[in-house]
């Protein structure tokens, strides 16, 4: 189980610096819940200016604390916002990630989320049990991680390369997967974000007069988040939806456009032409971890020849049953080694 949640604003936004700030942080210590073995952050101002993505093997409220999320998020608000601070002059996207290690060693920051491939940037919960026929499958597509999340930021970029669809891609991706799945994710040059999941994991509040749409992987979460940022008299939790199984969702960053529909239907009618932008997004990537020195990774260096400890992941207790992990919150273990 992991936790995937984001926030997006259009362009002149009643939203102010601080409360996006207090959003995420807020939005971050909530999703801890849902995993704490690792945690990341992608982040874009604008369309064609400039990506930042930070993740590590730490916590959300460690990875809040480090000096490396307080860079990005300065540098990216800086980007974003006005002069005086109170509205965004150029669109905002953020996506996180709060992860329960499942699939792959969190020591090895590849495979940590937000996962980018050429250009994709994905936050995914949930497991591809198919991911090495799809890897075999795809010979023309270089794997760099143990993360099954990597497939499916790989052949959304190699169909976005193709048709510039992020619908049609998104619809094929969940035709070729097996497995659980609900995701987030964005392009470099695409002026949208969206959302899809076949187990609805994911709830969605949208605020377009305000210019503000959030989403988290539990309707708890994101209300108790909201509520806080918001207050009891600003919020209304019946605005909360929940994006059934076998659904998605586009988000224009440019006007905060909504366009919710099923992924074996035909698209509803009134959907904006995709938009890209004019040039590159400018990206920039950075590691933290607990037990190394911070460092900036190249995203085309060979990350496999990164060091980790996996002597740390094989004296991690987990249960005998379901194989869970000891740091899960809250887990207990009978005299058997079978956790509750």
């Amino acid at each position: 189980m992991c936790g995937i949640f984001g926030i997006i604003l259009k362009p002149g936004a009643r939203f102010s610096r601080r409360e996006t700030r207090l959003a995420l942080e807020e939005l971050f210590r909530l999703s801890e819940s849902r995993g704490k073995e690792s945690a990341g952050i992608h982040v874009r101002s604008g369309c064609g200016d400039r990506a930042w993505t930070l993740k590590g093997d730490v916590s959300g409220t460690r990875l809040l604390k480090t000096s490396e999320y307080r860079r990005l998020i300065d540098q990216a608000l800086s980007s974003s916002f006005d002069a005086m601070e109170e509205s965004p002059a150029e669109s905002f996207i953020a996506l996180c990630h709060s992860r329960l290690v499942t699939n792959g060693q969190a020591e090895r920051i590849e495979n940590n989320q937000p996962v980018r491939y050429r250009g994709v940037t994905v936050v995914h919960n949930g497991i591809i049990v198919n991911v090495d026929e799809l890897w075999q499958r795809n010979q023309g597509l270089k794997r760099h991680s143990e993360v099954d999340t990597e497939i499916a930021a790989a052949l959304l970029a190699s169909r976005m390369e193709n048709d510039g669809n992020s619908i049609e891609a998104t619809r094929r991706l969940f035709s070729d997967i097996e497995g659980a799945a609900s995701i987030a994710w964005t392009a470099q040059d695409l002026r949208a974000c969206l959302l899809a999941t076949n187990t609805g994991d994911i709830s969605f509040y949208s605020a377009p007069g305000r210019g503000v749409f959030v989403f988290a992987s539990e309707p708890y979460i994101l209300g108790t988040a909201l509520e806080k940022l918001f207050g009891e008299q600003g919020f209304d939790r019946d605005g909360i939806t929940w994006l059934r199984p076998g659904r998605m969702c586009r988000i224009g960053t440019g006007d905060l456009s909504v366009q919710v529909m099923q992924m074996d239907g035909p698209e509803p009618a009134g959907l904006p032409s995709e938009e890209t932008c004019p040039d590159a997004t400018r990206h920039e990537s950075f590691s933290v971890a607990s037990s190394r020195p911070p460092m900036i990774l190249n995203r085309d260096a060979d990350e496999s020849l990164l060091r980790y400890s996996e002597r740390s992941m094989r004296e991690i207790r987990r249960c005998s049953r379901c194989i869970l992990p000891e740091t899960f919150p809250y887990i207990e273990f009978d005299e058997s080694g079978e956790c509750n």
